[in-house]
């Protein structure tokens, strides 16, 4: 993009994944549970099974690297990165739901170095996360999480380094 001035890279990275037993949870009835206990007649059960077939998870990623090394002086050690990810499951026919699925985000870094010092501000946007989060009671929000670091090398063996995430 920036012809000979500066370095870059563009990645398309492309997964296909096949696991079989996903763990699938449910929530079935004291009577579907097989409860004997009168006192939980009424109460919802949260069980563990497999699926009975194999679940695919597809997922791509496009990237995008510069390094600004054209621009003057102690701003040439500046660089800019962006991706997206889609992350997404085929489910067979016989399985209603699977957790733990994050259909988009997007990620991107600013960092600079120069001589023994380097700064990062860095930010992810996340979708929602469905339904469910990795288990049956939890769910993510769609949110933008920002990260700052930095680090100051003090001799050839010892650097200092902090980080801080909203």
């Amino acid at each position: 993009f920036f012809g000979k001035a500066g370095i870059n890279n563009l990645q398309v990275v492309a997964s296909h994944n096949k696991t079989k037993n996903q763990t699938l949870g449910k929530t079935i009835t004291s009577e579907e549970y097989g409860n004997t206990e009168p006192l939980l007649d009424g109460y919802d059960f949260i069980s563990f099974t497999n699926a009975n077939s194999p679940v695919e998870w597809n997922s791509m990623e496009y990237s995008y690297t510069q390094y600004l090394s054209f621009l003057p002086g102690f701003l040439q050690g500046t660089s800019i990165n962006a991706s997206y990810t889609r992350t997404y499951v085929n489910l067979p026919p016989t399985v209603a739901f699977i957790s733990g699925i994050i259909p988009h985000s997007v990620k991107g870094t600013v960092g600079w170095r120069y001589k023994r010092v380097g700064l990062s501000f860095s930010a992810i946007w996340q979708a929602d996360s469905g339904p469910y989060l990795n288990n049956l009671n939890r769910y993510q929000l769609g949110s933008t999480k920002c990260d700052v670091s930095g680090s100051v090398k003090v001799t050839k063996n010892l650097s200092l380094y902090f980080a801080g995430r909203n």
